[in-house]
Order: structure tokens, then C-alpha cells, then sequence
């Protein structure tokens, strides 16, 4: 029996019978924070730093110290929110 060759979301892990298709929802993963709100940003970089523990290689996030990630976001977060006020 032969195969039916799939595509895979790289983000979803969907699979597709046509290379268009996933390529057509892989677009729906992507998001231009160019465009977003402040409050939506302030709330992704609090997420990314109660996550961070979960993507760390050694004591690294990124090539940084965990605890250097953590403080960075929540620091970003928190000007962006005092600069709304």
C-alpha cells in the first residue's frame, strides 16, 4: 500500500494533504506585535516569564540566565504599563 505523503503544521502539528494548506495555517500562527495593543503585549511578556522555566537549557533561557529572562520580561511589562498611565 503506498503512503500519502503529509504536511505538518510546524506550529500545531495539523496535518495536511497539500503543501498550500499548511502553509495557509501556518499564516494563522503568525502574529505582527507591530500592530498589537499595548495591553496585549504586557500580558505576552508575562507569559513568556512564567513559562521561561519550561525553555531552558541548563540555567539558560535563551543564552541568558533564567532569572535574567524572568526580570527582563516583567520589567518590560511593567514600563510599558507605567507608560500607558
Amino acid at each position: 500500500m503506498q503512503e500519502t505523503k503529509r504536511f505538518v503544521c510546524e506550529y500545531c502539528g495539523r496535518e495536511f494533504l497539500y503543501q498550500e494548506e499548511c502553509a495557509e495555517n501556518e499564516k494563522t500562527h503568525m502574529r505582527d506585535y507591530a500592530v498589537a495593543s499595548d495591553a496585549e503585549i504586557i500580558d505576552e511578556l508575562r507569559v513568556l516569564a512564567e513559562a521561561a522555566w519550561g525553555y531552558h537549557i541548563g540555567n539558560e533561557v535563551l543564552g541568558m540566565p533564567y532569572y535574567n529572562f524572568v526580570s527582563l520580561m516583567k520589567s518590560a511589562a511593567d514600563r510599558i504599563e507605567e507608560r500607558g498611565k
